[in-house]
């Protein structure tokens, strides 16, 4: 079985770091530069996932309190059109 070590090199690039890749594996620091590491992620690196990952999860309680205040006014219009019509 041939494995293919760019493609593995660009999914530990997602969230290694370059020297964190080498610290995992010394050997390597010889076969793979830094420049040729980030060259083969084409932007797709630690940084950027770990960004969109983060605002993943910040937006995931921006939007479950953006429909609780939804679900609350809409609630005090209905309570405010409710006693208009009962008058």
């Amino acid at each position: 079985m041939e494995i293919d070590f760019t493609k593995i090199m660009r999914l530990a690039g997602r969230y290694l770091s370059y020297q964190e890749f080498i610290k995992q594996n010394p050997e390597l620091e010889e076969w793979v530069r830094a420049d040729e590491f980030y060259k083969n992620l084409g932007g797709d690196t630690k940084e950027k996932n770990v960004r969109k990952l983060k605002k993943a999860y910040l937006d995931e309680p921006t939007r479950k309190f953006r429909e609780d205040l939804e679900e609350r006014v809409e609630l005090a219009k209905r309570l405010v059109r409710q006693v208009k019509e009962g008058q």
